[in-house]
């Protein structure tokens, strides 16, 4: 049987064709891990992987803390995402709504992991988070009925509020706005997954187990000692506390407790020594998810600058929210 040279020679050409599209297929593939690879390395090289400690304001920063959105601009986003919803209020509906400019707490900027550390606040506050305008009473429980009652007596006599200027809004005003302003080209500007992308949560995760970090336990312990040797009892359920801590409570006991705390602290460089190896913790995952941070983080820039011009350039929207420090169970 005789073989076509014309099939013979049509055969080697397809095979040298498909052997060299094959083999660039698996150099563009190469390529494409290749530059994944770079581009994962360039987002990474120049990242500060440390954490940085700051006595004066009570404020931690670990390397995640840089890649989102801060206290205050988290509150700067939020008020203007509300200040979207209010001018779409103002100008589809009639109503009057206004919402509050809330422009951060910098109590709550305060890490507070392992309890009070920062002395002038303890001095003020003891275990507390903030100053409280009214005493501890304890917890109130009410019942489904009770609830009830209550609702409907705010429906039946409503209390003008001269701090707020939506207390004369009727429930069906506000019902009819959440429907039809909720989502607008002005609060949609402001979506919540660009603050809170999944990377940004499962680097959180890493070091949330305070645990897994030989050097934390060792911290840890070193409090336990300072407290027993200061005559206090450390806490089995609030880490790196002494028992009796009540942060509900701003009296002169627990402002002795956390002195102690504030000085048992200070001896050993507690927190410094705790924020580092959190920070190291958080570290390999940064690297490994440092273009998506890095994008978010862009992101974040970008609604805060939006933000801020929507805010300044519609004062019309919101009115000042002045917060009311209570107790907690009152």
């Amino acid at each position: 049987m005789k073989t076509n040279k014309v099939f013979v020679t049509s055969l080697a050409v397809c095979v040298m064709l498909v052997g060299a599209c094959q083999s660039d297929t698996a150099k563009n593939e190469t390529s494409a891990v290749e530059k994944t690879q770079n581009s994962s390395e360039t987002a990474a090289s120049g990242l500060n992987l440390k954490a940085d400690v700051d006595f004066k304001t009570g404020r931690v920063t670990l390397p995640l803390d840089r890649f989102a959105a801060s206290n205050e601009e988290e509150a700067l986003i939020n008020s203007a995402r509300s200040g979207g919803m209010a001018k779409c209020a103002h100008e589809k509906l009639g109503i009057p709504w206004k919402t509050p400019l809330i422009k951060g707490d910098p109590d709550a900027a305060v890490w507070n992991e392992l309890g009070p550390w920062i002395k002038e606040r303890a001095e003020r506050l003891g275990y507390a988070m903030r100053p409280m305008t009214k005493p501890y009473v304890g917890p109130k429980a009410m019942s489904q009925e009770e609830y009830e009652k209550s609702i409907q007596y705010e429906r039946e006599h409503p209390v003008i509020d001269p701090d707020n200027p939506n207390s004369q809004i009727s429930e069906q005003d506000f019902e009819k706005m959440q429907e039809e302003c909720s989502s607008n080209p002005e609060t949609d500007k402001y979506p919540y997954s660009a603050m809170y992308i999944p990377e940004v949560g499962k680097v959180a995760s890493s070091s949330d187990d305070f645990g897994q970090s030989a050097k934390i336990k060792a911290v840890l312990e070193e409090l336990k000692q300072c407290y027993i040797t200061a005559g206090y009892k450390p806490s089995e359920d609030f880490r790196g506390s002494i028992e009796g801590a009540r942060p509900e409570i701003i009296d002169a006991e627990q402002i002795k407790m956390a002195l102690v705390e504030v000085d048992c602290k200070t001896k050993i460089n507690a927190v410094p020594r705790v924020a580092e190896a959190l920070a190291e913790l958080q570290a390999p995952m940064i690297e490994k998810y440092a273009n998506e941070l890095v994008e978010n983080r862009r992101r974040i820039d970008e609604m805060v600058q939006q933000a801020r011009e929507f805010v300044s350039k519609n004062p019309q929207y919101f009115y000042e929210w002045k917060s009311t420090n209570t107790s907690v169970g009152s």
